[in-house]
């Protein structure tokens, strides 16, 4: 890859949010049909975590508060992608923008089942560890670190 290419290549973010009282994890239907987390393409100015945050609340219209730990970054020729573990407090009913039909969530089990999309099925062969640790807090695990 040459430098124009380097610097031509988008940036962006997303969030693969985990309710901390249940364990589950949101995800959206997208409109391709497969099952995806949260994100898209950095605006100018933006960070990692700013785009992955503002991404977030865009698709989901969430306004509580979120933790963003980041995790797994993928890179192909036209996209560096930066993907982030956002825990909530609680499950709630997500007001999705266009870019979804449809949102659930899911605990980890039930993820094996769903037809997802290559980002998340990267993510979650990267860090499934993580987000299973993740995941499992609810049930009274001592898991202080990331």
């Amino acid at each position: 890859m040459d430098f124009r290419e380097f610097v031509e290549r988008k940036q962006g973010a997303g969030v693969l949010p985990i309710a901390q009282s249940s364990g589950k994890i949101l995800l959206g239907m997208r409109t391709e049909g497969e099952w995806a987390g949260w994100g898209g393409e950095a605006e100018e100015g933006e960070n990692a975590q700013q785009t992955a945050e503002r991404e977030f609340r865009e698709e989901t219209g969430y306004k509580g508060v979120v933790s963003l730990f980041p995790d797994y970054i993928r890179e192909d020729s036209k996209i560096t992608f930066h993907n982030f573990i956002g825990i909530v407090p609680d499950q709630f009913a997500p007001v999705i923008n266009h870019e979804h039909l449809f949102a659930d969530w899911f605990s980890l089990e039930e993820l094996d089942e769903l037809k997802k999309h290559p980002g998340l099925t990267a993510l979650l062969r990267h860090s499934g560890s993580k987000i299973e640790r993740l995941s499992r807090r609810h049930e009274g695990e001592n898991s202080n670190s990331v």
